[in-house]
């Protein structure tokens, strides 16, 4: 029967002892694998060369015994002393003090587990591997639940922006209608002022033309009644001022009229109505200052001669 123990030694160290004694306490009996994680979590100095003279222990017992490296412990492990060098150091008042560089020599053995052992660790990690299993499950499980949730909660999202969109359009498209609906009322209402001013415009032309007409007859009237009233009296030219001036203003009340009616067929015939009376009234006013101006000299001859 093979020997089921296997050992590994770092001779001279470069630190103490004490030190080494710290750490290998905390792998003494652990599992070898186990002792290395813990060896490579530990914050000491002496941790990382203690790990490698176990990891080539474990080799050992593989290579040379023919060992499971699953199955070995930490059987043994111990740190002895070794050789201290002495170095000195200058003081003060020319004296000097000891330094001692200490050293030390690490064993450690690894060995296969008894059967018990054995039956308790391979028990051990078969509920260890099927709650690591458990746990894998329920992890897989959860995230594929999450994933479909996710995925249900995508599709209700993208389902409801599809709906929001529809809404944002149709009510864009009611909108544009809307507005365009207001403007083509607006447009319409506009259409109808114009074409009822243009109308108005229209109505009102001929009546004012029809008022010009009566109003310059009525002062063609006045004017022979007056005439014939009076007969020689002075204020006769005043009078035929104020019927010059009363032809103007009929003269730009008809202009006024003709530009607003534009193309008016009667415009051509109104405009010359409106020349004639005027001239008719500028010859009645200047035979009136001219019969007057004779009876005012057949009244100064009347008098030099009374």
């Amino acid at each position: 029967m093979a020997n089921e123990v296997a050992s590994a030694r770092l001779k001279f160290a470069r630190f103490s002892a004490y030190k080494a004694r710290e750490v290998l306490d905390i792998i003494r009996g652990e599992n070898a694998h186990d002792a290395i994680s813990m060896l490579l979590k530990t914050s000491r100095g002496p941790a990382i060369p203690i790990a490698k003279v176990l990891a080539s222990a474990i080799a050992n017992a593989a290579q040379s015994e023919g060992l499971d490296a699953t199955e070995l412990y930490v059987s043994t492990c111990f740190a002895d002393e070794g050789a201290t060098m002495k170095r000195f150091k200058p003081r003060a008042r020319g004296r000097a003090s000891r330094i001692r560089k200490r050293n030390c020599h690490i064993t450690i053995e690894v060995s296969r587990l008894t059967p018990e052992e054995l039956e308790k660790v391979r028990s051990r990690r078969a509920a260890e591997t099927a709650i690591r299993r458990q746990k894998r499950v329920e992890a897989a499980r959860a995230s594929s639940k999450a994933k479909s949730e996710n995925s249900d909660d995508v599709q209700e999202l993208s389902a409801d922006t599809n709906e929001i969109v529809e809404l944002e359009e149709s009510l864009g498209a009611e909108g544009q209608r809307s507005e365009a609906a207001e403007k083509l009322a607006i447009d319409l209402e506009d259409e109808l002022e114009l074409e009822d001013s243009d109308l108005g415009r229209h109505q009102e032309t001929p009546v004012r033309s029809e008022a010009a007409e009566k109003l310059a007859i009525d002062l063609e009237d006045e004017l022979e009644l007056e005439d014939s009233d009076l007969g020689r009296h002075q204020e006769t030219p005043v009078r035929s001022e104020a019927a010059e001036k009363l032809a103007i203003d009929l003269e730009d009340e008809l202009e006024l009229e003709d530009s607003d009616l534009g193309r008016h067929q009667e415009t051509p015939v109104r405009s010359e109505a409106a020349e004639k009376l005027a001239i008719d009234l500028e010859d009645e006013s200047v035979l009136e200052s001219d019969s007057g101006a004779e009876d005012s000299e057949v009244q100064d001859s009347d008098g030099s001669e009374g």
